[in-house]
């Protein structure tokens, strides 16, 4: 199990902002959550209640390191939502944002990501199939379709095989 700290750095990557970002969004300074990261102190159970709603995950989430979806709490209409598809593979990362609003308009062809015109290059990683990475994403279309119009918000899906690894966030 990670530390309290382990798990902010993660959530705090997976948000895709730096120590900066979140020290602003938490009116704090970008030390403070530098301590945090490399377990020198621990956040104080408000600044743990605010960071879980930054990050979408409840505050048991940032102690143990699971991430359960969760029922939003903020304002944001589910419309106004985005889908985060992060596909990592030895040393490149592939992070896709999609507006939620397609996909609850029925609109799955924005799960059609090419890879390729991201990045992946075949050559230099022989043996991965960026297609298998788009059947994950299209299994999970009803769930994410069904988690926007509740307005479910975290990461949902978590593919972690033969070196290559499938996340998919409601944020």
């Amino acid at each position: 199990m990670n530390s309290i700290g382990k798990n902010i750095s993660e959530r705090r990557r997976e948000a895709g902002i730096t120590q900066e970002q979140l020290a602003d969004k938490l009116g704090i300074s970008a030390q403070a959550v530098s301590k945090w990261e490399n377990d020198l102190s621990e956040p104080d159970a408000s600044t743990l209640l605010a960071l879980s709603k930054i990050f979408g995950v409840t505050v048991d989430d940032l102690l143990n390191g699971t991430s359960a979806p969760v029922v939003s709490t903020d304002d944001k209409k589910p419309e106004d939502r985005l889908i985060a598809i992060n596909v990592k593979y030895q040393e490149t990362n592939v992070l896709v944002k999609i507006p939620a609003e397609l996909v609850i308009q029925g609109d799955f062809g924005v799960f059609n990501v090419d890879i390729e015109d991201l990045g992946y290059n075949p050559d230099n990683y022989p043996g991965y199939n960026p297609d298998n990475a788009m059947r994950a994403i299209a299994m999970y279309k009803d769930t994410i379709k069904m988690m926007l119009e509740k307005n479910i918000v975290g990461k949902i899906v978590d593919v972690d095989s033969e070196g290559a690894r499938v996340t998919i966030t409601i944020e």
